[in-house]
């Protein structure tokens, strides 16, 4: 709840300047739409679109197996246990530091939650999808990139099947009777490549000013949860707890999985315009044309990431080092508990 409200308030301060971000974004989408070159983000926006509902099923399904297991757990007490009286108790009886299966008043603090729930958890899938759905548009685009670079070794200088000589000092094939309307067609196509280039690179980093503060919350509260859940498991095993401490830390893992998932995504699609521009007939080029393709993979060579708070990359090497740093932090209170740190009350 309270890492909800938080990414909530950080989209507050910014929802002016992601607005204009994906108004520009799918201005750019609609222009190549319209050229006939919009397939990559037809196919990323389909997949937003069915990752975002089956994302908000799956939430939905969860909350209400969260707070049906109290009743689910007096049912099973009644049919193996008939006669004693019920043991109420909350999904998570230990909240906010306190008690809460304790308070007379627990019945109304377990509905006032189970009502809550619903539109905390709406939220936190509008900010987590909000993020997955631009990753996919910034591969998208990625993509369409790497179109743009293999047309260029395609088309230009093989019109009218130019005169292709052997250049034994490069031991490279070159063009040699390049047509100035072929040349100006080159500068053209190779500048927008650039500029289409320059221009995902700044909606990257805009796009990290405004929702890295939804990333480094995620990533800073799971390293909370995994350690605090693992810990919990690991001293409850014999107790009914001990599921749902691992259900918990499976859950948190898979969410911030998705986050690892897709931000490698551009991580991954940003280098591989440097494979494109490899691949892309650039040996067919004259030397004074070959430049502008190295400088592109020299850039293209650089990863781009999405990074939270200037603190961590969001991608599958962060994702492991926060597990590695959250059974680090188990390990610790394991060792504390083991020296009798803790009492029964603080373990329970």
């Amino acid at each position: 709840m309270v890492i909800t409200g938080a990414k909530i308030y950080w989209l507050i301060q910014y929802t002016s300047q992601i607005a204009k971000l994906l108004t520009e974004l799918q201005d750019h989408i609609n222009t190549r739409a319209r050229l006939g070159k919009g397939h990559h983000y037809f196919i990323a926006d389909r997949l937003g679109n069915t990752f975002t509902k089956l994302f908000g099923l799956m939430v939905f399904i969860a909350s209400v197996m969260y707070f049906f297991n109290p009743m689910l757990q007096i049912l099973v007490q009644h049919l193996t246990k008939p006669g004693e009286p019920f043991i109420y108790k909350l999904p998570y009886h230990f909240e906010l530091g306190v008690d809460s299966s304790i308070s007379p008043n627990y019945q109304i603090i377990y509905m006032s939650s189970f009502l809550s729930l619903q539109p905390i958890l709406n939220s936190m899938v509008a900010a987590n999808c909000l993020f997955f759905c631009f990753s996919l548009l910034i591969a998208a685009c990625f993509k369409d990139l790497q179109d743009m670079v293999l047309s260029i070794g395609e088309n230009i200088l093989m019109v009218d099947d130019p005169l292709l000589v052997k250049d034994d000092k490069a031991s490279l094939i070159v063009a040699a009777d390049a047509k100035p309307e072929d040349e100006k067609i080159f500068y053209q196509l190779m500048g927008e490549c650039v500029e289409f280039h320059s221009k995902i690179l700044r909606w990257i980093d805009e796009a990290t000013s405004y929702i890295s503060g939804i990333i480094a919350f995620e990533f800073a509260g799971c390293i909370f949860s995994f350690c605090t859940q693992a810990f919990q498991a690991t001293i409850n095993i014999t107790s009914p707890e001990f599921l749902n401490s691992v259900v918990f830390f499976i859950a948190e893992g898979m969410e911030l999985f998705l986050f690892a998932a897709f931000g490698e995504r551009i991580t991954t699609e940003s280098a591989a315009v440097a494979e494109a521009v490899y691949i892309a007939n650039w040996w067919r080029f004259p030397p004074k044309h070959r430049k502008y393709f190295q400088l592109m993979i020299l850039r293209a060579q650089k990863p781009c990431y999405v990074r939270a708070l200037n603190w961590l990359n969001c991608s599958l090497e962060s994702y492991m080092n926060v597990l590695k740093a959250s059974f680090s932090m188990m390990a610790l209170l394991q060792n504390i508990n083991e020296k009798g740190g803790f009492g029964v009350e603080q373990e329970s």
